[in-house]
């Protein structure tokens, strides 16, 4: 009797990780088409000159003294490579949503993203990250400014220099 039990529990144990599999692999299809309906990758290369100007300014600070030289190797050397492998993130982040959500939860996203507002929403995005990205960099900078002026005594209390 103990057998045939163990022998049960085992079937459906089985059984309960296909359909998990199966779940995962329809939630793993959905996401993919989430990507192509919101322009996931496309969205992202908009980004990318933001990203662009930061690397230069990183490699800038190193080596001030070689700035459009290092502004060209970024555009002409670094950026195609960036540009060419960015599609290798999308089975992580397919992987990720897999993780996250639900099935269910990626089904509603998909029934979202794949509607005709969903994609109105989801073109208007890619501007709004760029400007959002650009606001925060301005209120950044400003802050920043402020703050190191009201610290420049506190600075110079210990010995360090702007």
């Amino acid at each position: 009797m103990v057998r045939y039990l163990l022998i049960a529990c085992t079937v459906v144990l089985a059984l309960q990780a296909t359909d998990s599999k199966a779940q995962d692999a329809e939630a793993a299809r959905l996401v993919n088409e989430i990507i192509d309906a919101t322009g996931g990758i496309k969205r992202t290369q908009e980004v990318i000159p933001i990203i662009q100007e930061h690397i230069a300014k990183a490699i800038v600070a190193v080596n001030p003294d070689k700035g459009p030289e290092i502004n060209k190797f970024v555009s002409e050397d670094f950026m195609p490579i960036l540009l060419s492998r960015l599609s290798e993130i999308r089975p992580e982040i397919i992987a990720l949503y897999v993780r996250t959500f639900s099935i269910e939860e990626i089904r509603f996203m998909h029934a979202n993203a794949t509607s005709p507002i969903g994609r109105s929403i989801a073109q208007k995005q890619t501007a709004m990250v760029r400007e959002s990205l650009q606001l925060s960099q301005t209120f950044v900078a400003r802050i920043a400014s402020e703050s190191i002026q009201q610290l420049e005594p506190k600075l110079r209390e210990r010995g360090l220099k702007l």
